[in-house]
Parts: structure tokens; sequence; C-alpha cells
């Protein structure tokens, strides 16, 4: 079945064809299913499905990249301030040991990015509101995409290994301070947090956009 995962993590590319028939045939699968799938992946921004036309996985624009983080910077922190003291404390602890467990596996991109994708989405799925949650869902598998080219298609060399170790470390000692901040209480804490957070991602970002535009337009997101 085509997952959300395959496009995240780049084992579908940018533009490539979804056909219904080839994938039914590979999963052993009727089509409704199929279409169920692509129809979901089409509302998440994934896949385009225009009219009278094959399904393909959709297109990042380079000018997307910047519009993605502004609008990171101004939901999350909101969405995350509304969600202290609504998050289940066996929530937040089963979150708090994940990310001790990517910790000592950081040669593990895959268990990092799924990592970062069960904090964020923990940070605004007790928000109260559902329009705020999918937009920032939706923000969120889009980031994801442009995290994944700049920190796992790397050369294949010991040094860019060592450097996304490195990457991954930073990211998730600051996914753990984040939980801290929230089991205080403080809602100016918490927001003061995420909003850091998203500002260093947006460091991280711009010091690898020269590798992520060249990506976009190998067609790699």
């Amino acid at each position: 079945m085509v997952g959300k995962d395959d496009i995240i993590f780049g084992r579908l590319r940018s533009g490539e064809l979804l056909i219904l028939q080839k994938i039914c045939a590979q999963m052993n699968v009727s089509s409704a299913p199929v279409r169920e799938a692509l129809n979901m992946l089409s509302k998440e921004g994934l896949v385009d499905l225009p009219p009278h036309k094959r399904a393909s996985v959709s297109r990042l624009e380079m000018e997307d990249i910047d519009v993605i983080v502004f609008m990171r910077c101004m939901l999350e922190p909101y969405a995350a301030r509304l969600s202290v003291g609504k998050i289940p404390q066996k929530a937040l602890d089963d979150m708090r040991e994940l990310l001790f467990h990517v910790l000592n596996h950081l040669d593990d991109a895959e268990l990092y990015v799924a990592s970062d994708l069960a904090l964020h989405e923990l940070l605004h799925m007790y928000c109260g509101s559902t329009l705020l949650s999918e937009i920032i869902s939706r923000l969120k598998d889009k980031s994801i995409r442009l995290r994944y080219v700049s920190e796992h298609f790397s050369k294949g060399n010991s040094e860019d290994l060592e450097n996304q170790m490195k990457v991954i470390q930073t990211v998730t000692e600051e996914h753990l301070e984040i939980l801290s901040a929230i089991e205080t209480g403080n809602t100016e804490i918490v927001h003061q947090k995420v909003s850091q957070h998203i500002m260093q991602y947006s460091i991280r970002l711009n010091n690898e956009r020269p590798f992520i535009l060249d990506a976009i337009a190998q067609g790699k997101l």
C-alpha cells in the first residue's frame, strides 16, 4: 500500500506516478483500499490527484520552504501552549522513553524522524482545535520531507554520518527540553521552548538550503 512514510522518507520521489493497477498487483489487493489511501494522502498534500489523470507524488516548490517555516513558527508554539495541562502523563512518559531510545540509536535516521513526528503531534493533538491540529499536521509532513533530504540523503561518507548523528542528538535533546517545560505547567516557558526549537530548525534548514534546492530540482522532494 502507498503510505505516508514512503513519501516522507523519499522512497517515492517528487512527481513519481502512482499507477493504480501496478500498486494493486504489487500489494495483491483490490483497487478500493488503494484509492482510499491515495485520497487520504491527497488531503494531506502529499499526493496530487488531477481529474482524469494518474496520481503522482506532490512536488515541493522552492518558495514553499520559507512559508512552511513561517507558519510553523506562528502555529506550533500557540498549539503547544493550548495543550499544556491536557496531555496525559502517560503520553509524556512514553514520549520521553522514545526520545531516550533515539539517543541510544543515533545512527537510526528513520527512528529519529518517527520520534520527531510523534513529539510534534503530541504538542497539537490535545490543543482543543481540530482545525489547528490538521493544519499543523500538514505543515509538518512537508517539513519532514525537507529535513529528511537535508539530514538523511548524505553522500555516504563517515563525516556526513557523524554530522547527521550530531543533528539527531541536538534535536532530540531539544525535544526533551520541551517535554520538561510541559511538565512545569508554565505556558510561557512552553511557548518559548517550542519557538526556540523551530527557530533552530530554521537555522539548520537555511544552512542546508543549497542542498535542498538541488534536491528539489532533481526531483528528490
